[in-house]
């Protein structure tokens, strides 16, 4: 009987120290990566200071999704916080240009690395990569004439399953994303640039950088290729883009969301040059199969 206790017993021991290892692995792993040091190229970008030039900038943080992260008058808020996942504070931005200049706001925002050569986390870096710098100047410009308020937020809060998929590769860095974003680029074509850029900048995000759509993770549900986008005429294009309402008079979840509250900030043109890209992308990519 005493046998069986004592084994019994060292049977639990054991699992309970490879559990322990197994954590203390995880644990040592996710700080390594988010205490790692990344390399990032010198920013020249100086914020504009013309009142048009601000109000560009204000319209594009809108496009870029700033305040949905960041909170009204971009001084920080929650906007991540999932049971044993993470509890994310966006940074308040009020505060950061206040701290930093504007080579190191720029190298955040387009790089993903924060000025002390750490990664930054759920920030899209990987779509900021490709705005032209007259749209970064415009971007900063307005930061830096919003009113300085609210409260310094806390860091990233990693829980159990946050780390697991951090440790799993399942949640990649800023600076991975951008560097991942560099290679694998969409379709292009000289007359549809404005189009691709206007994709890259405000869809991509959501939709990958070479907008095939994005796995959620662990293998669940995520967003689709941009080839959908050709089920729409320019009409129904454009209401969606507007109004956030799909054909058939449908609400798209997330998507709905962000039409009304980023994409009805592009203009008129920017979203019929999206239409046209997207639907010359569908086409560019049916001629490989229309070849066979």
């Amino acid at each position: 009987m005493r046998t069986g206790w004592t084994w019994g017993l060292r049977i639990v021991g054991g699992i309970v120290g490879l559990a322990v290892i197994a954590w203390g692995t995880v644990w040592g792993w996710t700080e390594a990566i988010m205490s790692r040091n990344h390399s990032a190229t010198a920013e020249t970008v100086r914020a504009a200071s013309s009142p048009q030039q601000i109000n560009v900038g204000k319209r594009l943080s809108a496009v870029f999704g700033c305040p949905d992260c960041h909170g009204p008058g971009l001084q920080g808020e929650v906007f991540v916080d999932e049971a044993n996942v993470a509890r994310v504070h966006a940074p308040n931005l009020t505060l950061a240009a206040q701290r930093f200049n504007d080579a190191q706001l720029a190298q955040s925002i387009r790089q993903g690395v924060r000025p002390d050569g750490r990664a930054l986390f759920a920030m899209p870096s990987e779509m900021y990569v490709h705005l032209r710098d007259d749209e970064l100047a415009a971007v900063l410009g307005y930061l830096r004439s919003l009113p300085v308020g609210g409260a310094v937020t806390p860091p990233i809060e990693w829980r159990t399953l946050g780390r697991v998929a951090l440790f799993a590769g399942e949640f990649e860095s800023a600076p991975v994303l951008v560097a991942k974003a560099r290679i694998k680029q969409p379709f292009a074509a000289a007359e549809h640039a404005r189009g691709r850029h206007t994709a890259l900048t405000a869809c991509s995000e959501c939709h990958g950088p070479d907008l095939g759509g994005l796995p959620g993770p662990f293998g669940s549900s995520g967003t689709p290729d941009l080839a959908i986008a050709a089920a729409y005429d320019i009409d129904a294009f454009r209401r969606l883009m507007r109004t956030g309402i799909a054909r058939g008079d449908r609400e798209l979840g997330l998507m709905s969301v962000v039409a009304r509250s980023r994409f009805s900030q592009l203009t008129d043109d920017e979203v019929d040059a999206l239409h046209a890209y997207l639907n010359a992308r569908v086409e560019a990519l049916q001629r490989p199969a229309a070849a066979k």
